[in-house]
């Protein structure tokens, strides 16, 4: 049976996983449920503060549609003080302090790492006791760098994520080759230090719905590893729903967004922007078809940042182009 490794413990004679400073910024797992930023010394300002939550998390969001009486009434387009029934801004706190618990795991053979967040754990198993430090850059450059001290001998099972088609894994200089198992790779400790290293080859990818999904038929999402990452009006202009995307179009990692925390890239790609100029008059509401098409440089940031740099349109589901 498996069990998740206890939180932070006083004593220093319990398991413990230590909760990761800033881990949050870390890892997507995570990212959604953080509805609110942390004021950092980089960002002072009280937009980060972290007192501002989302109830529901849209996929699409036009502000002057999110107004009473309609059926986006739900849907706020700013992040809120509080509500009045607040389930959610009470479990930020309650996920932060069991992070630990998210990260590793064990059972009577061994240790699994859930989760690549920068953190540490000491543990005992069959009376070997193993001490593990993370470095994880998952959101960056997809590698994690774990420095393992054992008493004694052990087993580490790494998880594999599903985003992660090419990866590389080596401990002590030697490359692994063995398939992974139920989707872990196991590793075989011995007594004394190891070093380990795991690229994951994260990639930009586009994403697609189930047809059945009948809101996303003909539209394609955008993720990096666990990330899902969407356009705002901010750097990409009104009207996002004008905006279709080649199949498959090429996309390049940029410089995170000086504008919001956790030091992960924005990614940018081309898109069109399609404009129906035969219903475009001031109080014209149909007209014939006159298509106006334009190329336009298109730049996406993390979803679970959104909304952290004014009001705004927000889209994850982009068109298709076919």
């Amino acid at each position: 049976m498996v069990k998740t490794l206890p939180r932070h413990a006083e004593n220093e004679n319990e398991k413990m996983v230590p909760a990761p400073t800033a881990a949050w910024l870390q890892h997507g797992s995570a990212g959604p449920i953080f509805h609110g930023q942390h004021r950092t010394a980089e960002h002072p300002d009280s937009r980060y503060a972290g007192d501002r939550y989302f109830y529901v998390n849209p996929l699409e969001v036009v502000p002057e549609f999110c107004t009473e009486h309609t059926y986006m009434e739900h849907v706020k387009p700013v992040r809120q003080k509080w509500f009045g029934v607040a389930c959610c801004p009470p479990n930020v706190g309650r996920t932060l302090a069991s992070l630990g618990q998210y990260i590793y795991a064990e059972d009577e053979e061994g240790v699994y790492i859930n989760q690549f967040i920068s953190s540490t754990a000491d543990t005992e198993i069959k009376e070997s006791r193993m001490k593990i430090k993370m470095d994880s850059t998952l959101l960056q450059d997809g590698k994690v760098q774990l420095q393992v001290q054992s008493s004694g001998p052990g087993i580490l099972n790494i998880r594999i994520p599903w985003y992660s088609e090419k990866w590389e894994c080596v401990q002590n200089g030697i490359s692994i080759k063995t398939q992974p198992d139920k989707g872990y790779q196991r590793l075989c400790i011995s007594p004394g230090d190891t070093r380990i290293s795991i690229d994951f080859h994260v990639v930009p990818r586009w994403m697609g719905a189930n047809d059945q999904v009948r809101a996303d038929a003909g539209k394609t999402a955008l993720m990096k590893g666990p990330l899902v990452y969407c356009l705002e009006e901010k750097e990409n202009g009104r009207f996002l729903s004008e905006i279709f995307v080649e199949e498959n179009t090429s996309i390049e990692e940029n410089a995170p967004a000086e504008e919001l925390v956790g030091n992960v890239p924005t990614l940018s790609y081309k898109g069109i922007r399609v404009r129906n100029k035969g219903a475009d008059g001031e109080n014209q509401l149909y007209g014939s078809v006159e298509l106006e098409k334009e190329e336009v440089s298109l730049r996406a940031v993390p979803y679970c940042m959104w909304n952290n740099r004014g009001q705004g349109e927000m889209l994850v589901w982009h068109k298709l182009r076919i």
